[in-house]
């Protein structure tokens, strides 16, 4: 019976109890000045427990709701600008590759790395330096 009202006690700082409950608990509190003296040091502890809590910053919530928007406009602007730059690379690679077919005269592999008009005897040569 005593642990039944230790757990009413615990139970009576955090939650609502029922009609019974709360009745068995202060017939309890008023027969033993023991059950007083501990509900007294559990409330204090949770008073100074509370108490170590910092307060909320009131600010908190606007710098964080403006680091998103922030964040929000980068993203906007890298989606915004990601076609014109996809656009403007295809447009400098078909440039590079008319201009490789009109000098060599074809897109071979041998073209685009510029070795189209290089011997054998000039290759060897080159692995000399």
């Amino acid at each position: 019976m005593e642990q039944e009202i230790k757990n009413l006690l615990l139970r009576s700082l955090t939650e609502e109890l029922s009609s019974e409950e709360a009745a068995l608990l202060e017939t309890a509190l008023s027969e033993s000045r023991e059950l007083r003296a501990e509900q007294q040091a559990l409330l204090q502890t949770r008073a100074a427990v509370r108490s170590t809590i910092p307060p909320a910053d009131p600010a908190f919530v606007d710098r964080v709701m403006l680091r998103l928007e922030k964040k929000r406009k980068e993203i906007a602007l890298v989606v915004q600008l990601f076609p014109r730059v996809a656009a403007a690379c295809v447009i400098v690679l078909i440039a590079l590759g008319i201009f490789l077919y009109f000098e060599a005269g074809s897109l071979s592999t041998d073209a685009l790395v510029g070795l189209q008009d290089l011997s054998i005897d000039e290759a060897v040569a080159l692995t000399e330096y």
